[in-house]
């Protein structure tokens, strides 16, 4: 089953300032970043349920990126995947759960 990806207007900002750090940085390591949330993305409509739950929530559940100190965290409901955001993991995850 595929599910709707859906990516709320604050994970966008979120993963467009992370994009800014590493464009800053190198634009090689920016393009490399880029590529993996896109497929990490990809990922999500596909099987969510692969991936575990965040902290002590039985909702909200988390994909790590390889090689960068960020998570997407994500919802699922019926059929749609909500992306709720895209954590910097050396930031307080309490804020995110703040947001369901």
């Amino acid at each position: 089953m595929k599910y709707k990806l859906v990516i709320t207007s604050l994970t966008q900002k979120e993963v467009a300032e992370a994009l800014k750090y590493y464009v800053d940085k190198s634009p090689g390591t920016a393009k490399r970043f880029l590529d993996l949330v896109e497929s990490s993305f990809d990922f999500l409509d596909v099987n969510p349920q692969h991936y575990s739950f965040f902290g002590d929530s039985q909702i909200v559940r988390s994909l790590s990126l390889k090689n960068f100190p960020y998570s997407i965290i994500f919802a699922t409901k019926e059929d749609e995947v909500r992306v709720i955001a895209f954590h910097n993991n050396y930031r307080d995850p309490d804020y995110i759960l703040n947001r369901i």
